[in-house]
């Protein structure tokens, strides 16, 4: 008996070794990575403090940062006559789902060098996990020295409930960082092949049998959450939420008009309307019910709406004019490759308007 657990054991453990250098090896030939140094998303993080901001020159799988941090391809000095556009906001924005060089930003560029050439340049100044109450703070500390003439802000304001009175108590996950998926960790040791395994059944798992999983297994995470006394389920919504949203707004709006830069903001497109999207943001803030958050939404697209009226700024309504739900989308916020191009050619026609003020030459 002791003999047949040995011989068990043993070829567990040889099968877990062979399947964890097989995925460090493809690493290692599919993306460079060294096999003997962690590689995980964390890779592509420097903490600062003024929040964590993209590594220089960090890559991690399909996720290349230039010598700025940030997506996308290197960038120079700023050219007499170049207008640079910033787009800012968290992992919706930087691009999870989408194939790489569809995330928005990416696309928007396109369309507008296809207008003006190469003289107006869309710059993914994005980063995932970056919260509405630290957008100043980024701008300024990482998106100035890029010279912006123009910045669009997508960013879903609901991250401001993670910092606001009683409703962010166990509501919100403070720690909670979107952004690309890393390994297990076990013992302290990262194991890539968790990671590959998880991929592969993705891949060949049917989408309604994965899409059902993903269901029950998020509802069983809330009911938990619910069960342990962590929340007290309430449709109360604290006015404070709105009330700093539209402080945060403020003080990015002023900030950036202080430098000369044009600003333009945008709602959010959020899926409450299958059950996934749904459970996402009930994971989020567990303490509400669906009827709840979605006023919340639209109550925090309202207030940015509203800012900008009241700043005569350029509004893109981004909400109402791209479909919420899949295709288009992966999950709650995050954009496929379909889903980004709709949200670049909403944004195209204001950013074009602000553009034109600017007097860019066309080719």
């Amino acid at each position: 008996m002791r003999t047949s657990f040995f011989r068990f054991f043993l070829a567990a453990v040889v099968t877990a070794g062979s399947l964890e250098a097989t995925a460090r090896a493809s690493d290692f030939f599919q993306y460079g990575a060294d096999p003997l140094k962690p590689y995980n998303r964390s890779v592509l993080e420097m903490r600062t403090p003024y929040g964590t901001f993209g590594r220089p020159d960090a890559h991690f799988e399909k996720w290349r940062l230039n010598h700025h941090g940030l997506r996308g391809p290197d960038l120079g000095p700023k050219q007499p006559g170049e207008i640079r556009v910033v787009a800012m906001g968290a992992s919706d924005t930087f691009g999870l789902h989408e194939p790489e060089g569809q995330e928005w930003p990416a696309q928007l560029n396109r369309l507008v060098q296809a207008e003006y050439g190469r003289s107006v340049h869309v710059i993914n100044g994005a980063f995932y996990g970056l919260k509405l109450p630290g957008t100043t703070a980024y701008l300024k500390e990482r998106i100035l020295p890029l010279q912006p003439d123009i910045v669009i802000l997508y960013v879903s304001l609901l991250h401001r409930a993670f910092f606001t009175g009683d409703n962010a108590k166990g509501a919100g996950r403070l720690d909670r960082t979107e952004g690309p998926e890393s390994g297990a960790k076990i013992a302290g040791f990262e194991w890539r092949m968790a990671r590959k395994i998880k991929e592969k059944f993705k891949e060949i798992l049917p989408a309604g049998w994965l899409y059902r999983w993903n269901v029950e297994h998020f509802r069983k995470k809330i009911e938990r959450i619910r069960s342990r006394g962590q929340v007290q389920v309430t449709s109360v919504v604290d006015e404070r939420l709105f009330q700093e949203t539209a402080g945060d707004l403020e003080e990015f709006i002023w900030f950036a008009q202080e430098r000369g830069i044009r600003v333009i903001l945008t709602s959010h497109l959020n899926n409450t309307t299958d059950e996934w999207g749904l459970l996402n943001f009930q994971f989020l803030l567990p303490a509400f019910e669906p009827d709840t958050i979605r006023q919340i939404l639209d109550r925090m697209n309202q207030v940015t709406a509203q800012k900008a009226r009241e700043h005569g700024l350029a509004f893109v309504d981004v909400a109402a004019r791209v479909k919420p739900g899949a295709p288009r989308m992966a999950d709650h916020v995050h954009l496929t490759g379909e889903g980004a191009q709709l949200v670049a050619q909403a944004l195209m026609p204001e950013l074009k308007t602000v553009v034109e003020t600017l007097g860019p030459e066309k080719p």
